[in-house]
């Protein structure tokens, strides 16, 4: 493929006679690769090749046509653009339409780069981003996209308008140009967008941790009400984002509302409506700030917080230690998850027929035995699914069940007539145990878990390049956490990611 050495080719291309027409040239080209909606071939490439130094030529002899010359580079750089967590994927795929995209992005990157005057930055932003009349909505896409983290002041009046566009992806890009920027009129907004529920958890969150010393009393208080309120509500999940977004607070806001949330939860639990996830989380929080290991007790932490703030938190002597800061003792392969809403997702491709070490089973039979021994010390309350995984995923039941001994007896007994064989979609898994939409989100009125536990003993035939897309994408609202277990040593990176990238724990096992 010609593509990856475009750029080398065309910076390295002799100087020729362009002609008049370069610039539409290009837009003609992009408009009929759109219309293709497929993979260009040879001789299209070629042409991209020659109209890119067409143009370079261009803004050096007419210096004049210099913003019609970077509208057609936008307008390229739309082909196919892809949000940046997507775009490595794509580059690692050789995707042909992504790559030329990312010629046009670069091409404008770097006159940005350069563009110590922000005059360049300033026109990306009034003149095109701020203007839907007269832009189509890729164009402005690629242009807010080019904005990200350049944060030049005469540009914030013109995105933080576009922030509040009518169309998403727009919308969206813009935001993520915003954030980070440590500007009040800025914090204003995220802070407005998350008590609206109206932006992505994740790009809120990127601009407070990034801003997190820049915000003043006003802002924090304002951000200490939203976190209070979310922890109280009756959806887990908003507990969850309260847990997130509990971490920019110092210790003097953060320490009461986690005490008294603590409260709330464990009281629930004892009614049969709380969530031990969400308790733990808590615990957990109030441990990272304190310094201490109490455990899920409300009182106890009550009489800590009472300590610190009379100045004798040396002598607290009603504090004590469990050691284990509510942590479940039921384990799988070494994890510990605390949660009472699971799904499993079991690999059953050819290689689990494998012997696990020297137990005298298979890394599917200890697979079973394992996760069936977890949801026995979770409890019979503890609600539970399973699905498996090959070329397809196939689901025992729909919905979560209690993990009663008589549906131990029936899962057990599906699971062992289930004979290891096939390849490893470890998506189609997912796809299944979540029931996904067509578009792959996650409809959480369906999705009762709040935690996943994946199992797979080898590298993925999707790869790892999909799963942080997706869960920015399919993720902020279900608040979903997945633990994830390698067996053996050739895994792709796709296990460590959904981890890392949802706050659950990875561990990878030699069997």
């Amino acid at each position: 493929m010609l593509i990856p050495a475009l750029l080398v080719t065309v910076l390295a291309a002799p100087p020729a006679a362009a002609p008049k027409d370069a610039v539409k040239a290009l837009q003609v080209w992009v408009q009929r690769q759109q219309r293709a909606n497929r993979e260009f071939d040879r001789d299209a490439e070629k042409q991209l090749i020659k109209l890119l130094d067409e143009l370079r030529i261009v803004r050096n002899g007419q210096p004049e046509r210099g913003q019609e010359v970077d509208l057609a580079l936008l307008d390229l750089g739309g082909l196919n653009w892809l949000p940046r967590p997507e775009r490595k994927a794509a580059r690692a795929a050789d995707d042909r339409r992504s790559m030329a995209s990312s010629l046009g992005i670069e091409r404008v990157e770097k006159r940005l780069n350069k563009d110590t005057q922000d005059e360049l930055k300033e026109w990306l932003a009034v003149d095109v981003v701020a203007r839907p009349k007269e832009h189509p909505t890729m164009r402005r896409v690629v242009a807010a996209d080019l904005l990200y983290r350049k944060h030049a002041e005469g540009t914030l009046t013109a995105l933080l308008a576009s922030a509040r566009d009518p169309d998403p992806l727009v919308r969206e890009t813009v935001r993520r140009a915003l954030a980070g920027w440590k500007d009040p009129q800025v914090h204003l907004f995220f802070l407005e967008q998350l008590e609206r529920d109206n932006a992505p958890l994740s790009i809120g969150l990127e601009h407070l941790h990034a801003t997190k010393g820049s915000l003043g009393p006003q802002a924090l208080e304002r951000l200490r009400s939203h976190v209070g309120k979310l922890y109280v509500s009756g959806d887990w999940r908003d507990a969850a984002r309260a847990g997130k977004l509990v971490q920019i607070l110092d210790i003097d806001r953060a320490a009461p509302i986690l005490i008294e949330s603590l409260a709330t939860w464990t009281r629930r639990i004892e009614e049969g409506e709380g969530s031990r996830r969400i308790q733990h989380e808590i615990v957990e929080e109030l441990q990272r700030v304190s310094g201490r290991s109490i455990g899920p007790f409300p009182e106890r932490w009550n009489m800590w917080w009472k300590a610190v703030r009379e100045g004798r938190i040396e002598t607290a002597e009603e504090e004590q230690r469990d050691g284990g800061g509510g942590l479940s003792n039921a384990t799988f392969f070494g994890l510990r998850p605390v949660t009472d809403k699971v799904i499993f997702v079991i690999d059953r491709s050819g290689s689990m027929q494998a012997g696990f070490g020297t137990t005298g089973r298979s890394r599917y039979e200890e697979a079973v035995e394992q996760m069936l021994t977890f949801l026995e010390k979770l409890g019979e309350e503890t609600k539970f699914g399973v699905t498996l995984f090959n070329q397809t995923g196939t689901r025992w039941r729909t919905g979560l069940v209690k993990a009663t001994k008589g549906n131990r007896t029936g899962i057990r007994r599906w699971l062992l007539g289930k004979k290891p064989d096939g390849g490893t979609q470890l998506r189609e898994g997912i796809r299944t145990g979540l029931e996904l939409t067509r578009d792959d989100t996650i409809d959480v009125r369906r999705t009762d878990a709040d935690t996943v536990i994946v199992l797979c003993d080898g590298a993925t035939a999707e790869g790892s390049g999909w799963v942080r897309p997706w869960l920015l994408r399919a993720n902020d609202e279900a608040q979903l956490v997945f633990h994830c277990v390698q067996i053996g040593s050739t895994g792709d990176g796709t296990l460590e990611t959904l981890a890392a990238e949802t706050g659950g724990d990875y561990v990878r096992i030699d069997g």
